[in-house]
């Protein structure tokens, strides 16, 4: 029943849920391909049963920014972890992408999502991000401040940036969007100077979703999902050199 219409659960918003049940894709990943793990079958059983959920919830959701997101967080983790371990990662992705096949061929609503996405249909975003950019203009340097929602209404029926750098941009200006980037600098450049696959394909799906669906500060789900991934690739980094 869950394919009927966008499921968002116990969440606001299907783009939310999207965002978890993607975060929930990786994971699993992440725990089946795992060899310093121990008890191997169990933890396998555990990531098929996960990536079942996940993924379902993820297509039932709508979320068409968490599929091409999932779709980007698990190519840049096979262009670090195929070599190492293709014997788990490339049979997960085969079940995974099968199980997607099925859901898009027997469900409507998925199926409608998938040729909007391929399509390329906006749903607005255009007009959203061209009305930021218009404001932008406004206050190039530091920004509308971090409540923009009153800025945005003024000239648009949608509150929201619906994208992280664009979200940075109208609230802080250029020299916040340059902060910005360092912060993201500074917490990526550790991970990719020691190969760490996890840390590297959590941030590029954070940073796909964010592109399309959510803005820097005014959504918590994403705020946090920042702090909890930033944390990781930092602390994964620091094991590494010790």
């Amino acid at each position: 029943d869950i394919f009927g219409t966008r499921f968002q659960g116990s969440t606001s918003n299907p783009n939310i849920m999207g965002i978890y049940a993607g975060l929930g894709i990786m994971i699993s990943v992440y725990l089946a391909a795992d060899k310093n793990s121990g008890m191997p079958i169990l933890r396998l059983l555990i990531a098929l049963a996960v990536i079942l959920l996940s993924g379902a919830a993820l297509l039932a959701s709508g979320s068409r920014a968490s599929w091409v997101a999932v779709i980007g967080g698990l190519a840049c983790y096979m262009v670090f972890e195929l070599r190492r371990n293709p014997k788990t990662i490339i049979p997960l992705l085969a079940f995974l992408s099968i199980a997607a096949a099925y859901i898009f061929t027997q469900f409507s609503l998925p199926k409608q999502r998938l040729e909007l996405l391929l399509k390329g249909y906006p749903a607005l975003r255009d007009q959203i991000w061209e009305n930021s950019l218009n404001l932008f203009t406004d206050k190039p340097f530091f920004g509308h401040g971090l409540d923009t929602r009153a800025a945005l209404l003024q000239n648009h029926q949608i509150y929201s940036e619906h994208n992280i750098f664009l979200s940075v941009l109208l609230a802080l200006g250029t020299f916040g969007l340059l902060a910005y980037c360092v912060l993201l600098f500074t917490v990526c450049r550790p991970t990719l100077k020691n190969r760490d696959a996890v840390g590297l394909s959590a941030m590029t799906f954070l940073m796909c979703v964010g592109m399309f669906g959510f803005d820097f500060y005014a959504d918590q789900h994403f705020m946090v999902c920042f702090i909890i991934v930033s944390v990781v690739c930092l602390q994964r980094s620091y094991k590494s050199r010790n």
